[in-house]
């Protein structure tokens, strides 16, 4: 085996591992929407499911409730609901920026690999022609 062969198996071996970070996005893009969907679809029922709570508790009686007791349930569901409130809409922020960000570097390092593929595997052709030519 020679130097051009083994130009040559280096680069197909770049080439695969360049294609391999041009399908970052065809193989996980469609969870991470999927997950954001699911997430936005939790945010909206978990919002609404509060604001129902909220109208609940408001309408009750007035004279076995107080004021002070009804605002305390609602600052109890408050306490109970809005870590995960809060959690969903981070969640909802800053995923598909994640993934975009990976997709982006995944794809400047996959087209950088196939370059390098190119370049090695041209170079190691050269030498395996010059080789049998003499």
């Amino acid at each position: 085996m020679n130097s051009g062969d083994i130009l040559l198996l280096t680069g197909l071996g770049f080439a695969t591992i360049g294609a391999l970070a041009l399908a970052i996005d065809p193989w996980f893009g469609p969870g991470v929407r999927n997950r954001v969907e699911i997430e936005k679809l939790q945010l909206e029922n978990l919002q609404r499911f509060r604001a129902d709570m909220k109208s609940m508790t408001l309408a009750l009686p007035q004279p076995p409730w107080t004021a002070d007791e009804l605002n305390r349930q609602i600052a109890e569901q408050d306490a109970q609901y809005g870590p995960k409130e809060n959690e969903l809409r981070s969640a909802i922020d800053s995923g598909p920026d994640r993934h975009e960000d990976l997709v982006a570097y995944s794809a400047r390092l996959g087209v950088a690999f196939l370059v390098i593929a190119f370049v090695l595997q041209f170079i190691g052709t050269l030498l395996v022609a010059i080789d049998h030519s003499s």
